[in-house]
């Protein structure tokens, strides 16, 4: 069973912080987003994950805010090294999201996790960082095309079982993430069809989505959406994008799919970490942000 996180650790001395953040005028176009799905809770017997919040059918009215009012959070993986997470949340960062996994699993159940995936869960919690979340950098350039679904089924498994032991699920968490880009490995003399790729991303989904309860997000940038014939299939995950436009607002953001996080810059800089850094935007409110990392009522009331 997934341990509950207590509310003040998670909120911490950002709470001062959050509440002013709260206070600044609002954009007038909701973004419904599903926060949780009882109806989606696995009944797998090779999962044990219990929720540790009752979880109910609930969607999340997202009121965007301004661009210079939005929160900001970082995202992670080696290629960062060590990271001093008490100096990232002195830096006034409210989320970051983890690498966790990367591909499937062999014969022997054995795949790629990020070497400092638990060290980052564990410092950045006990750190007071309010959300935190998780992605999986997808190979569908490996799968099988004539069988997609069984390469997929097996990456989501092995991202649900690392977060499953790193207790990365439930309160505190957002839904578990598919990074779903273009990839250099790809043979050039033989690209995949977009069929394949589409099947693939949205059988992982829908396993992901059976094994955890809550529907999953997806990252992924205007161009890859665009080689992929922007298929409608994926409009129903929440949207984390990639663009680096130096702007206020993304551009060639995909169409008829709103973020709700942009990730704006492949180079930042932050407090506690010694490596360029990618740097993120969430695009609501701060309860906007606590609901959707399925804190209890009390924490959202606490900064409305």
């Amino acid at each position: 069973m997934i341990c509950e996180q207590p509310v003040g650790n998670l909120l911490g001395i950002f709470l001062a912080d959050l509440i002013a953040r709260m206070l600044v005028k609002q954009d007038d176009s909701p973004l419904e987003i599903v926060a949780a799905n009882a109806s989606s809770t696995s009944d797998d017997a090779e999962s044990s994950f219990v929720p540790d919040l009752p979880i109910e059918p609930k969607k999340v009215s997202i009121t965007r805010v301004r661009h210079q009012d939005r929160l900001s959070g970082l995202d992670v993986s080696h290629h960062q090294g060590k990271i001093a997470w008490r100096r990232v949340v002195e830096a006034g960062h409210i989320f970051a999201i983890i690498k966790s996994t990367e591909g499937g699993t062999n014969s022997r159940g054995k795949g790629f996790i990020d070497k400092y995936f638990d060290d980052n869960v564990e410092m950045a919690r006990d750190a007071g960082l309010p959300v935190l979340g998780s992605y999986h950098f997808a190979t569908w350039y490996n799968m099988d095309p004539k069988n997609p679904k069984k390469d997929a089924v097996n990456e989501a498994e092995h991202h649900f079982k690392t977060l499953e032991v790193n207790k990365a699920l439930g309160a505190g968490y957002f839904p578990p993430i598919l990074d779903l880009e273009g990839d250099r490995r790809e043979p050039k003399d033989n690209k995949l069809e977009d069929g394949p790729i589409i099947e693939w991303a949205m059988r992982y989904q829908e396993r992901m989505e059976k094994l955890c309860g809550r529907l999953p997000w997806m990252y992924t940038g205007y161009w890859f959406d665009y080689r992929l014939g922007q298929p409608n299939e994926f409009r129903k995950f929440p949207l984390w994008l990639a663009r680096y436009n130096g702007g206020s607002e993304p551009t060639r953001a995909p169409p008829n799919w709103p973020w709700i996080i942009w990730q704006y810059s492949g180079n930042g800089k932050s407090a506690g970490i010694n490596a360029r850094v990618d740097m993120n935007r969430f695009a609501g409110t701060a309860a906007n942000l606590l609901e959707l990392a399925l804190l209890p009522p009390a924490a959202v009331a606490a900064v409305a």
